[in-house]
This record gives C-alpha cells, sequence and structure tokens, in this order.
C-alpha cells in the first residue's frame, strides 16, 4: 500500500515489526502535511469480523531534514512526532 502512494525516486523502506520509514521529496510544509493526509488515507481502514468492525489506524510521523541533522536525528524527530500524533488520536472522542 505504502508503494502506492509514493513517487519516482522516493523511497519506503521496513524498520521491523510495523514499522516503516518513507523518504518523500517535498518542498514545502504544506506538501508535506498533504503528502501525510494521503498515506493516512490509504493505510486508515475499517475491517470486518464476523460479528464486528474493526478500525484500523495509522500512526503518522515525520520532519522535514533540517542541516546539520544525521540520519539519526531524523528518524528520532519523526519518531516523536509519530507518538504525538498517536496519543492525540487515542485521546480524541
Amino acid at each position: 500500500m505504502l508503494q502506492a502512494a509514493i513517487l519516482e525516486g522516493e523511497t519506503v523502506s521496513r524498520i521491523g515489526g510495523d514499522e516503516f520509514a518513507v523518504l518523500l521529496r517535498i518542498s514545502s510544509r504544506d506538501e508535506f502535511q498533504r503528502r501525510l493526509a494521503i498515506l493516512r488515507q490509504l493505510m486508515d481502514c475499517d475491517v470486518l469480523l464476523v460479528d464486528r468492525t474493526i478500525r484500523v489506524r495509522t500512526s503518522l510521523g515525520g520532519e522535514i531534514w533540517k542541516q546539520p541533522w544525521t540520519p539519526d536525528d531524523i528518524l528520532a524527530a519523526s519518531d516523536n512526532e509519530m507518538y504525538r500524533h498517536k496519543t492525540q488520536w487515542r485521546t480524541a472522542v
């Protein structure tokens, strides 16, 4: 599913378990937010089981690369943003 949302020159890679890294080529914060929204739409779904529906929701986080960040820095910043997002939707009513 993630492959369907990326453009030529972008990368999807599994980090481990159910965690993936996606490297996007973007030029603005607005484009970044738009692309994250597209990824959420692709990944979020409802799964119908025999007698009930399970909501599957994706937690995404990301950051725009800033100098002199290392790959570890960008991954840590993205991870923090993902956990912030996860906390928001878990506490939403």
